[in-house]
């Protein structure tokens, strides 16, 4: 069997064909309403009464009992609460105050029980919202079950076998046998989860032990004009949340936890709790149970919401602090690659002129040669303008070196073969003479960085004097020839038998 658990429709009639849209598309076989069918919204009556057509499993909500005088006094309830409550009743018939008036505190199967509130004592309208007071309910009770609303937020209380106690989130599952289980089924026309505007239920399969959470979107427009002609002063939590912020303020806060916090008054003259426990109506036992039913697909955990001007602000604020640390960046960038240019030698590139290339080394062969006298550049008829550069003095001419002294000759080897005269050693070759000092030159362009920009040409720099001749090397005096050796006997030859 697929039963379809709702409760807190509070007087919302857009939410409300929503949810009996989706029901009916899912073939739930028994509609079980957990209460505060009436409070906060423009449309008590149009609800109760549409909701009373397609089932009459109903369990009173403190909202229910407060509009009619039964259970609870409206003075209890927080001033937007009591203000809606006391125009519901206004709007109510006598025929539906009645109704209420009658409608049980529980409703309940072999496995299953369903009530507003809490479990312990129902007509006290407490709140299941923690473990500890889950646990302490479960303990006052042994269904496999409990089916509950009142705090519009939807959540499983497990209670293992070992006797643990744990919250679980508002997923689609599978209760477990030797468990047992508190769920809150969320509302429908109030919710008050502000990451999600969308109407909650339930649906569950006795067969299966498959549990379904239910999202569905309503039509918020709607409800804001049904509520703007209505002549009701009190906006709703959703559309307070919608309408300022995802974060909730803390005056809402405030309130919400004084409605939480408010006891309920046990009225004497009020009826048992015992005698308004009442097995559940509407079973639909006359349906196939056997009939295949189709299976509630997955919905999205929650929707997104507009954003907000606070949400807004931020991100324009967090995007205008990351252009300009980009810009930030590339300034630093710009200037450490300036700096690094300013640390680098100061020089610059000029093109070397014919005056100023240094003259070429002289080869061996013509070091002794004395160098020929440059000839004279011809003057430019143009006056020249005048540098701001100095020419640099040419350096001192170092003095030639003294000549080095003739070798010894070398003492004849022994003669090995008759006859030959050993060859008369080589002179030595002189000292080559000290190179002349090469004049100073421009300094040497340093090596050319990527992408500099283009310097003016510089103007060009006037003729440099010339060099004085240097004197010429004294010739070398001539080696003496060396005296011929004598002519070995040829009995001195070697005797390869050593005789």
């Amino acid at each position: 069997m697929r039963y379809a658990v709702f409760s807190d429709i509070h007087a919302n009639l857009q939410a409300w064909d929503a949810v009996i849209k989706d029901i009916r598309e899912l073939e739930a076989d028994v509609l079980v309403c957990l209460g505060d069918v009436i409070g906060y919204g423009p449309k008590p009556e149009q609800v109760l009464t549409a909701i009373r057509a397609v089932t009459q499993n109903f369990v009173i909500g403190n909202h229910d009992a407060a509009a009619v005088g039964v259970y609870i006094n409206s003075d209890l309830f927080n001033p937007q609460a009591k203000e809606a409550i006391e125009w519901t009743s206004d709007q109510l018939s006598d025929e539906s105050k009645s109704f209420l008036a009658n409608t049980p505190l529980t409703l309940e199967t072999e496995e299953i029980l369903f009530v507003h509130a809490e479990i312990s004592e129902p007509s006290r309208f407490g709140y299941i919202a923690d473990i500890q007071s889950a646990a302490e309910n479960l303990a006052s009770n042994d269904h496999f079950l409990t089916f509950i609303g009142h705090t519009h937020h939807p959540i499983i209380f497990d209670l293992d076998p070992n006797g643990e106690t744990q919250a679980l989130p508002d997923e689609d599952g599978q209760l477990q046998e030797g468990h047992r289980y508190v769920v809150n089924v969320g509302s429908v026309g109030e919710p008050r989860n502000p990451d999600d505007a969308r109407a909650r239920y339930v649906i569950y399969d006795t067969e299966t032990r498959e549990l379904y959470f239910r999202r569905i979107a309503f039509d918020h427009g709607a409800y804001r004009n049904d509520l703007a002609t209505s002549g009701l002063g009190v906006v709703p939590f959703f559309l307070r949340v919608l309408d300022h912020s995802a974060l909730l303020d803390q005056e809402m806060l405030r309130e919400v936890e004084q409605e939480m916090q408010t006891p309920a008054v046990w009225d004497p003259n009020t009826r048992s709790i015992d005698t308004n426990t009442k097995q559940l109506l509407d079973t639909g036992e006359s349906q196939s149970a056997n009939t295949e039913k189709p299976k509630p697909k997955p919905l999205p955990a929650q929707t997104k919401r507009k954003l907000s001007k606070v949400t807004a602000l931020v991100i324009l604020l967090l995007l205008l602090i990351i252009v300009g640390g980009v810009g930030i960046f590339q300034k630093y960038m710009r200037y450490k690659a300036q700096s690094q240019l300013a640390d680098s030698p100061a020089i610059v590139p000029v093109e070397t002129s014919p005056e100023l290339a240094p003259p070429p080394e002289p080869s061996v062969a013509t070091k002794d040669k004395p160098s020929p006298e440059p000839a004279p550049k011809k003057q430019d008829p143009k006056p020249k303008p005048t540098s701001s550069v100095k020419p640099t003095p040419p350096a001192t001419p170092a003095t030639p070196a003294t000549p080095a002294t003739p070798a010894t000759p070398a003492t004849p080897a022994t003669p090995a073969t008759p006859a030959t005269p050993a060859t008369p050693a080589t002179p030595a070759t002189p000292a080559t003479p000290a190179t002349p000092a090469t004049p100073a030159t421009p300094a040497t362009p340093a090596t050319q960085l990527p992408q500099l920009p283009q310097l003016p040409q510089l103007p060009q720099l006037p003729q440099l004097p010339q060099l004085p001749q240097l004197p010429q090397l004294p010739q070398l005096p001539q080696l003496p020839q060396l005296p011929q050796l004598p002519q070995p006997s040829p009995r001195s030859q070697f005797s390869p038998t050593g005789a």
